[in-house]
């Protein structure tokens, strides 16, 4: 019976642990090129980024 108690605790912190959401590992991409510089993909790499950490910033 301890056992049993035991292991559906492990089990519920390992849930909850799961559950946290992962601090940011970085900064958004800044646009600091010339004027002709492709906007296009500098969009792309900010979409991806965004769409990468889109649950943390759900969270905050």
């Amino acid at each position: 019976m301890k056992q049993q108690v035991l292991l559906q605790q492990q089990m519920l912190q390992a849930h909850v642990a799961a559950q946290k959401p992962q601090k940011k590992k970085g900064t958004p991409p800044q646009f600091n090129g010339p004027s002709n510089y492709d906007l296009g993909l500098w969009l792309l790499r900010t979409e991806q980024y965004c769409s990468n950490y889109s649950e943390e910033m759900q969270a905050e």
